[in-house]
């Protein structure tokens, strides 16, 4: 059974929050982010989102800490927000991931750590526009690359992920099953050579942005210029969706890469564990 509660964050709010840290890009960045949490979520069988002013819990339901993200809120009472996501994520029996952003802090570092959060990961947050540069590769003659419109592709997206992630299918099958709708804001891809999945991309269209997700390549085709072509060939589409930029969250491994394709850093997302 799947539970809702609240209402995604109107569309005037973008404009609160406009002065603050580099504009309303950043908060738009992060709210790409939410919505694509919140689309795997009611995907999902079951997912959960709890809203309330500007607070956001999502559980997929994979047990997988950085599936079941918890957004905290600017303006609150940080050590009761940390209580009442503790215990949505422990009445669902899943671990939990909170998303610090740089650019919003809300609690030293040294006050989580004291609430039993440990940091895992610092992730940047890059953007660039969504018109790939003249100097990126049209394609290669050897990769086809598809959407995930039918059950054969989502498994092939399953299986990158598995490889380059390590989760396994019966995990991404919660939030990328077979034969369910997927919303026509976020869509998946699979690159092919000679008939094997070799890496993957997600598009979340949100905020007015285009939230790039899931960039993998199998370890055996890395540095072929496979996730190159994936990402020309997600940012067009972006743009024939009138979409004008777009951002990520951007991996140690991943850095380089976007750096090479023009991307900048944005600001910057501080992951912490909870159990």
């Amino acid at each position: 059974m799947r539970g809702f509660s609240g209402t995604p964050t109107p569309e005037g709010r973008f404009n609160s929050r406009s002065a603050a840290g580099g504009g309303g890009l950043l908060w738009r960045a992060d709210e790409n982010a939410r919505e694509m949490f919140r689309i795997l979520a009611r995907t999902a069988a079951p997912g959960w989102v709890l809203e309330r002013d500007n607070m956001c819990l999502v559980a997929t339901g994979i047990p997988v800490a950085m599936f079941n993200p918890a957004f905290v809120p600017a303006g609150v009472d940080f050590d009761q927000f940390v209580e009442e996501a503790r215990a949505f994520y422990s009445e669902r029996g899943l671990p939990w991931a909170l998303v610090v952003p740089e650019h919003d802090p809300v609690a030293p570092p040294g006050r989580i750590r004291y609430l039993g959060l440990a940091e895992a990961q610092i992730m940047p947050v890059m953007t660039r526009d969504t018109l790939p540069g003249d100097d990126w590769p049209a394609s290669k003659a050897d990769i086809d690359i598809q959407t995930a419109e039918t059950d054969d592709v989502r498994a092939d997206h399953r299986a990158v992920l598995a490889i380059a992630f390590g989760i396994p299918d019966h995990m991404s099958r919660i939030v990328l099953p077979p034969g369910v709708p997927l919303s026509p804001l976020l869509r998946f891809y699979v690159a092919y050579r000679e008939g094997v999945p070799v890496g993957s991309a997600a598009l979340c269209e949100a905020a007015g942005l285009a939230g790039i997700y899931n960039v993998a390549t199998r370890p055996e085709y890395r540095r072929t210029g496979i996730a190159t072509a994936l990402m020309r060939h997600v940012l067009q589409d972006a743009r024939e969706r009138g979409l004008q930029t777009c951002v990520l969250q951007s991996s140690a491994d991943g850095r380089p890469l976007y750096a090479r394709l023009g991307f900048t850093r944005l600001s910057t997302y501080t992951i912490y564990t909870g159990s």
